[in-house]
This record gives C-alpha cells, structure tokens and sequence, in this order.
C-alpha cells in the first residue's frame, strides 16, 4: 500500500491522483479539478480539453494546439467528461 492512503474502511484514495479544484464549475455544475478532461460545448469539436496549472494560472489544452487559459467567465461552455488518471483513453 505504499503512496496511498485509506479513509476508513471504504476510500483508498492514491495521492498522485488528487487534484486541485480550480474555483469554477462546469455548465451542469460539476466542480472542475487539475487533470480534468472537458468537452467545449459551443462547438462540435470532440477533442477533450486537459485542465492544468501551470505559471499562476489554469489552463486548458486539447491535442497538439497551443494551451489556453481557462477563463472562468464561460463556464457555461464547459463540461466534465472524464479525467486524465480514470479516462486515459480519451486523450488518444
């Protein structure tokens, strides 16, 4: 069990996996977190956007383009589809 930690007898939860809640939900109210996946709802891009910190400020980035910031005033643009440590295989 080394690097994890049990809450409990029912949540193992591994450390590496926690991410920061980043102050904004998404468009159903969701809690956005570091390593989220989201979907840009305004287009019909299917392409996840990565959440991430970095230089003071959260950003969002899709496939090879360049990282956005992630504005907190759109966040009816954004939903939660998954996450980078359960939903990998949304990034290929």
């Amino acid at each position: 069990m080394s690097g994890r930690w049990i809450f409990g007898d029912y949540l193992e939860v591994d450390p590496a996996t926690v991410g920061q809640y980043v102050g904004m939900p998404d468009k159903n109210r969701t809690k956005i977190f570091d390593g989220d996946l989201l979907k840009y709802t305004r287009y019909e891009d299917d392409a996840p956007y990565r959440v991430f910190w970095d230089n003071f400020e959260w950003y969002i980035q899709c496939e090879n383009r360049m990282p956005d910031r992630l504005s907190v005033s759109q966040p009816e643009n954004w939903e939660v589809i998954g996450n980078i440590y359960d939903n990998p295989e949304l990034l290929v």
